[in-house]
């Protein structure tokens, strides 16, 4: 068991995350305009392309 929390934990600290300022509504997206969310590095990266968030 000890083996797999030590996994898990690996895990977690291998996904890179960037924080972003939301900035346009789009239902899809579970946080509000204005919130500041930190999400995986691929996700920021999508959100920002295609203009429904900013880098912070």
């Amino acid at each position: 068991m000890a083996e797999k929390e030590a996994t898990e934990k690996d895990v977690k600290s291998n996904v890179k995350t960037k924080k972003v300022e939301i900035i346009k509504f789009h239902p899809m997206i579970a946080h509000d305009v204005k919130e500041t969310p930190t999400l995986t590095e691929e996700k920021a990266n999508e959100l920002i392309e295609k203009g429904y968030a900013r880098a912070l």
